[in-house]
């Protein structure tokens, strides 16, 4: 009896994760691996910046230096299934409150692959045409 208990918990548990993960596809760590210039020329990244995101809709950008790790913003972070993105940031270098900035994410097929993309403005107002592509981190290789 206690096994077929501790069975059916298990077989719940696995459920709820798997339906969970489901429900928050950003849910983890992501690597940055390409941008655009001004040009729009996309570039591989050649330094280490990660976007964490959590389940309760807050996420942070860290980027890893020979120093050690800095966490440049953070802030809430919404998405819908029409493929909008809002970041509302608190950047911490600058020690400012952004707007919430309205931008566009594309999901790969397989989950591993977060497209964000969309005009930002600048201080000066000036657009900027945001594009970035991250990697989702497999656990252990972080």
């Amino acid at each position: 009896m206690m096994k077929k208990i501790l069975l059916l918990a298990t077989f719940l548990l696995a459920v709820c994760a798997i339906s969970f993960a489901q429900d928050k596809p950003l849910t983890g760590v992501w690597e940055l691996k390409k941008t655009k210039d001004g040009q729009g020329n996309i570039h591989d990244m050649t330094f280490g910046a990660y976007k964490l995101f959590s389940d309760d809709g807050k996420f942070s950008n860290m980027r890893v230096t020979e120093q050690g790790a800095l966490f440049t913003h953070d802030g809430l972070f919404k998405i819908d299934d029409k493929g909008n993105y809002a970041e509302s940031v608190f950047n911490h270098i600058t020690s400012t409150y952004l707007d919430e900035i309205q931008l566009k994410y594309k999901l790969s097929e397989d989950g591993n692959t977060l497209t964000i993309e969309g005009e930002l403005k600048l201080g000066n107002d000036s657009p900027y045409n945001l594009y970035e592509e991250w990697k989702k981190v497999k656990v252990g290789e972080f």
